[in-house]
């Protein structure tokens, strides 16, 4: 879902769509590959596969006749003539990729649905299901484009991953091989999940689930530039090329703001107000869509941005001056530790936080980002108030670590912190008792509301003594005084 109002478009207002001849080849290319399998074992050849294309080119034009418009001004067959001709070549590739005849699918073409316990019913087809002997599952998927250069497959690898969660929900079996077959370039790109991957496949679903509920609760479909527009089918009815959207299916007025200081989509200028400038940082694309809707649809905040890698969030850190950058871990090219080590040091651009939000749980990256300097942290299913709130406490200066979130964190990693008999660092006695108290109650991951109640202060006592901490330990903010603590072997895991 690139797009939001695409998505209501396609999938709320059901808006009909012309066909293109790319996906209409797509088609008749998986027809082919799938029937090929009807035949005995060793009759799946490449002549027998081509033979069967005009035959499933009447059947499609008999189910989807819409497609017969695709060739309606060739009046001489020309273009059908080497727009099959095309189709022929990318199934005669297809047998230098994989051999058939050694082929013996569970499954073809296989409609599959789950519901998770959420209420969310996730429902898709996979183009085929092997199954070895030994019981292991490979899903594989046929694409007739060319393979994206390796720093953007994680999309496609998305849909793959998206299949095997349903599989494991159905079959309590994670499938052993993911497998996409790319017949424009001749390449197979193939990734072994675990069960890991499939819970945090989930965990990106129900936000952007999330995401959808919101917008429908509040009419609120935004549309989302891109060079793709100009192929879009729908730009008549789009605000970014003057239209105003009717209301949709679902009975909801379709109010669509073009971004900070914009006009909304009925040529009303947004209300003035200073927003929190967010960017976005996560290598899926579909992530930062869903992350977009929930942010946007909130008046004190503002995405003014978004960046699928590090590398290209220090570039939109220097250009867009965000107050808060959303964060993701595990990135192509430069990872989240590295852009957050760049972005808060001592040679930042600007004065933007890092709140790091992970569907890896607690792991090494997440202590790593936080030594880095990142503000807090959150799970990408957390709740969409959660996310807006945790935006805000970060912006305000405050760290967003829970304590729950601290515990477990600290528990995790006991075994990195310093034994109890170790010195004491040389730093740690310039505080004061009262200071020391609330570094403690700080690494405990409790608020300064929290804190002050516990010692019987005001919370601006408390403001004060947490202040006189940081600067007496060099420290830039809460997240980086809990980790002092417990590295220091001021607080010890487990402890109260």
């Amino acid at each position: 879902m690139q797009c939001p109002l695409l998505y209501r478009f396609r999938v709320i207002d059901k808006l009909p769509e012309k066909p293109s001849e790319a996906a209409t080849r797509g088609t008749l290319v998986h027809a082919v590959l799938e029937r090929l399998f009807d035949a005995p074992a060793a009759d799946r050849t490449a002549p027998r596969a081509k033979s069967l294309i005009p035959g499933q080119w009447d059947r499609l034009r008999e189910s989807r006749p819409e497609v017969v418009e695709l060739f309606a001004d060739d009046p001489d067959g020309e273009r059908l003539a080497r727009w099959l001709a095309e189709a022929e070549r990318l199934v005669e590739r297809w047998f230098s990729l994989e051999d058939p005849s050694r082929l013996e699918p569970a499954e073809r073409e296989l409609f599959v649905e789950t519901e998770l316990e959420s209420g969310l019913r996730l429902r898709g087809i996979i183009d085929r299901v092997d199954v070895a002997p030994t019981g292991e599952v490979r899903i594989v998927d046929y694409k007739t484009g060319k393979a994206p250069r390796p720093e953007y497959a994680e999309g496609a690898l998305f849909q793959m991953k998206f299949y095997a969660l349903v599989v494991w929900r159905l079959k309590k079996v994670v499938p052993r091989r993911l497998q996409l077959v790319y017949l424009g370039s001749g390449d197979v790109v193939t990734y072994d999940p675990v069960l890991a991957d499939l819970e945090r496949v989930e965990r990106k679903l129900l936000v952007l689930w999330d995401a959808i509920r919101l917008a429908t609760e509040t009419g609120d479909w935004r549309p989302r530039p891109t060079k793709l527009c100009g192929w879009c089918d729908h730009r008549a009815h789009c605000p970014e090329f003057g239209a105003l959207p009717a209301v949709s299916a679902a009975g909801e007025g379709a109010r669509v703001r073009r971004g900070p200081g914009g006009q909304n989509g009925r040529g009303l200028a947004k209300e003035t107000h200073v927003a929190i400038r967010v960017l976005l940082v996560d290598d899926q694309p579909l992530l930062r869509t869903g992350f977009r809707m929930i942010l946007e649809a909130e008046q004190d905040l503002a995405v003014v941005g978004e960046a699928g890698d590090g590398l290209q969030a220090l570039d939109q850190v220097r250009a867009l001056q965000p107050d808060v950058v959303l964060m993701d871990i595990r990135m192509p090219r430069m990872d989240g530790v590295e852009a957050t080590r760049q972005i808060t040091g001592p040679e930042r651009d600007g004065p933007a936080k890092v709140l790091v939000l992970t569907t890896f749980d607690l792991d090494e990256y997440v202590v790593e980002a936080l030594r880095a300097g990142a503000s807090g942290f959150l799970l990408k299913d957390a709740p969409a108030n959660e996310l807006v709130q945790a935006i805000r406490v970060v912006a305000a200066g405050e760290a967003m670590l829970a304590p729950s979130i601290t515990r477990r964190l600290l528990d995790k990693y006991a075994t990195h912190l310093p034994s109890g008999d170790e010195p004491v660092p040389d730093t740690l006695h310039t505080l004061t008792e009262r200071e020391v108290e609330v570094l403690k109650l700080v690494a405990r991951g409790l608020s300064n509301a929290e804190i002050a109640a516990d010692l019987f202060v005001s919370e601006t006592t408390v403001k004060t003594h947490v202040g006189h901490v940081l600067n007496k330990l060099g420290l830039r903010d809460r997240v980086q005084a809990a980790v002092y603590a417990y590295e220091s072997g001021l607080v010890r895991p487990g402890a109260q």
